[in-house]
């Protein structure tokens, strides 16, 4: 019999982490340029909107949801073929949330954010694990701690 230890460095993930925090601020800046002049970029996106009227919906008041996905050519095709990033803004009444998910070349999910407003949430992956989840009602209160004692209950 045999057996396998997977050990991860704190050097590793950090670096890990390094690497999805500079694609996804290229990814915003991709997006930001593509919105500023969508006819010249190579990015495309679909929209889907959840009652776009903004009708008040019973028990809930004002909703609207979009979701935004973003794409890349990679590869032979002609067509739009790699998603990379997911937009998510929903408003509840006065509230509003968003989340944001971002995926890396072979589309596995390498980032998630979501901000309800009063609790924002973080999560890092790599080969389909996660290797950091902050939760925190600030950037600067995102910490590990709060996230393991979420993850344990």
């Amino acid at each position: 019999m045999t057996a396998s230890v997977i050990f991860v460095s704190a050097q590793n993930v950090d670096r890990q982490i390094e690497a999805i925090r500079k694609a996804y601020t290229e990814a915003n800046a991709k997006i930001a340029a593509a919105e500023a002049d969508p006819t010249s970029a190579d990015l495309y996106m679909n929209e889907l909107r959840v009652n776009s009227g903004r009708a008040a919906w019973p028990a809930v008041g004002i909703y609207n949801s979009t979701v935004r996905f973003f794409y890349e050519i990679r590869g032979e095709g002609p067509y739009p073929n790699s998603l990379f990033k997911i937009n998510v803004r929903t408003e509840r009444s006065a509230r509003i949330e968003t989340e944001e998910l971002l995926f890396d070349a072979g589309e596995k999910l390498v980032f998630y954010f979501s901000d309800d407003g009063e609790l924002r949430t973080r999560a890092y992956f790599a080969d389909g694990r996660a290797i950091r989840f902050l939760k925190g009602t600030t950037n600067s209160a995102l910490t590990s701690q709060a996230a393991k004692s979420e993850l344990s209950s």
